[in-house]
């Protein structure tokens, strides 16, 4: 006895398909959603807008303030280096007591 994939009709006349053809058709119908899938964001009020352009302006400050510590601290460092190179180690020292090291 062989078997043949058919549809079967219910007596309400709706067409059952086989269980694998219906779960391709799902999985096609999914890929699609997938792939054509737009998300378009909430616009933005006037309040978060100026919030962000806060933070933003926040941001570039810490970000020149940092850079400028950075830069004075490597100053430091190579002026104690110059003196220890040169052999002023009095001066290393006091300038090693005076960052704290």
């Amino acid at each position: 006895m062989t078997t043949t994939k058919t549809s079967k009709t219910t007596p309400a006349g709706i067409t059952l398909l086989p269980y694998a053809d219906r779960v391709k058709l799902v999985r096609a119908r999914l890929s699609d959603m997938r792939l054509h899938r737009e998300f378009t964001p909430l616009p933005k009020s006037a309040k978060v807008r100026a919030a962000e352009a806060t933070i933003q302006e926040w941001v570039a400050r810490n970000d020149t303030h940092r850079e400028a510590h950075y830069a004075a601290m490597k100053a430091k460092r190579h002026e104690i280096e110059d003196a220890l190179i040169l052999g002023d180690v009095q001066k290393a020292v006091k300038l090693l007591a005076a960052l704290g090291a």
